[in-house]
């Protein structure tokens, strides 16, 4: 039979032990935790005192998050549609039509998502990364929204813009393959890349992988 463990205790007023079986229990009886409460010190609060929007009686808040002295006044404003703005907080201009247009929260930028696309892709998207993505195989590749090299690997691209003419390092033919000398897919600097043609490259890897005998 499956029982409940009690817990020894000692009392946060008198100091007497007592057993428990719930571990957030702190007095041995109410008697104790009421003369505990009593003989706290009242909270003090460090807000200053600032002025009620609805009457304009200076108050002394709570909280900061406090806006009215009292929920009277909170409701009065709420309910008064020329004060709350019906829902609306003011007239601002979007950012990206600079048409006019009453927005919910101040949050609130753009007059439509539209406008929110347009402003904030490509590269005024904070989380862009310059159309570059991976494969399975951990190789960077340009996105198909690439405006010169759409889906070309990255790797073949430096190769083709810095060494165009460059041929292949063992046999001297066109090259066909850019390889990663350090075996890193995704170190693409200069250094690190070499370019074969498809039988140079296809032997290089059989080598590698003891499948081949060297020429």
């Amino acid at each position: 039979m499956f029982t409940i463990k009690t817990l020894k205790k000692k009392c946060k007023k008198c100091g007497v032990y007592f057993h428990t079986k719930r571990k957030e229990k702190k007095f041995c009886n109410f008697e104790c935790y009421n003369q505990w409460r009593k003989g706290r010190k009242p909270k003090q609060y460090t807000v200053k005192p600032r002025d009620c929007p609805q009457c304009g009686r200076t108050y002394k808040p709570r909280a900061d998050k406090t806006k009215f002295c009292s929920r009277a006044c909170s409701a009065t404003w709420n309910q008064n549609p020329e004060q709350r703005g019906q829902g609306y907080t003011r007239r601002v201009n979007c950012l990206t039509c600079g048409k006019e247009f009453l927005r919910k929260s101040k949050k609130n930028k753009y007059c439509s998502l539209r406008c929110f696309t347009d402003k904030n892709k490509g590269a005024n998207n904070p989380k862009f990364s310059n159309y570059i993505t991976s494969d399975k195989r951990k190789y960077k590749r340009f996105t198909s929204q690439h405006p010169v090299y759409p889906g070309e690997y990255v790797h073949n691209v430096i190769w083709s813009l810095v060494k165009p003419k460059e041929k292949c390092i063992d046999c001297g033919g066109e090259v066909e393959h850019v390889h990663h000398k350090n075996g890193d897919v995704t170190d693409n600097t200069i250094e690190n890349l070499e370019g074969y043609c498809q039988p140079c490259h296809a032997r290089m890897h059989a080598l590698e992988n003891g499948l081949g005998t060297k020429l």
